[in-house]
């Protein structure tokens, strides 16, 4: 929670930076016409992206196949809508660069790594005993586990 908080109150800080440089540099009214231009052109490309996901999405269920990438595609798209209309040029470069394809596909393969990886290091091993578990990694409950038997399973303890 501590992170999000901050992650929060640095974005906000420095959107409001770069709208008082953009003020100083230039005019109060570039910098209005500024938020106004990307919030209605982020939202129109948003809406357009998102009717796209969302026909994808019942040509995939017509299939009678999971559309589980058009699916993240959409929460992508609904993100960038968000941070569209949110004022700012932080929120609405990020905004932008989720409406760009390969960036989505580019976002979702790194995010699946790290979750094939986190999935990977908290493996758990069940035993005949449900009541039994041991896990693998940093959270191991019993570092010093009891050899395999034959077939791969710790031996049943009484």
């Amino acid at each position: 929670m501590f992170r999000l908080s901050l992650l929060f109150i640095t974005v906000t800080a420095l959107e409001l930076y770069i709208f008082v440089q953009i003020t100083i540099h230039f005019h109060i009214g570039v910098t209005i016409g500024l938020i106004l231009l990307t919030g209605f052109l982020g939202a129109a490309l948003a809406r357009h992206q998102g009717f796209a996901v969302l026909r994808a999405i019942q040509e995939s269920l017509q299939r009678g196949e999971v559309p589980t990438r058009e699916l993240l595609d959409g929460v992508c798209i609904l993100i960038a809508g968000a941070l569209l209309i949110t004022p700012g040029l932080l929120t609405d470069m990020t905004g932008f660069a989720l409406l760009i394809p390969s960036f989505r596909t580019f976002l979702l393969r790194s995010l699946q790594h790290r979750i094939e990886v986190w999935v990977q290091q908290q493996a758990v091993i069940f035993t005949a005993r449900p009541d039994l578990v041991y896990m693998e990694g940093a959270h191991a409950p019993r570092p010093n586990r009891p050899p395999l038997d034959a077939r791969g399973n710790p031996p049943f303890e009484v």
